[in-house]
């Protein structure tokens, strides 16, 4: 099982992620994760960030949660809600 999230869900699955949720967790530009550094996930967690966010680094928060061997990071090219076709 994977739990998904976009936005203010990806943040709600990073906190989930301290919790056994399944076997994967796929955050997509969660900008609110700044605030929860101190969370440990237990299960393998990909964060995707758009390169351009107008509220915060996402290289910062690359750097913060680098210690985290479940933690993987990709930055790419576009800004908030890049993945949304609608936005």
């Amino acid at each position: 099982m994977q739990l998904v999230g976009f936005s203010v869900g990806a943040t709600v699955a990073w906190l989930c992620s301290e919790h056994v949720v399944g076997q994967k967790v796929l955050c997509f530009y969660g900008s609110r994760i700044r605030s929860y550094t101190n969370v440990i996930p237990k299960v393998p967690v990909q964060m995707v960030f758009g390169k351009n966010e107008k509220a915060f680094s996402p290289e910062n928060v690359r750097i913060e949660l680098s210690e985290h061997s479940l933690v993987t990071f990709e930055i790419v090219e576009g800004t908030h809600g890049f993945a949304n076709p609608y936005d």
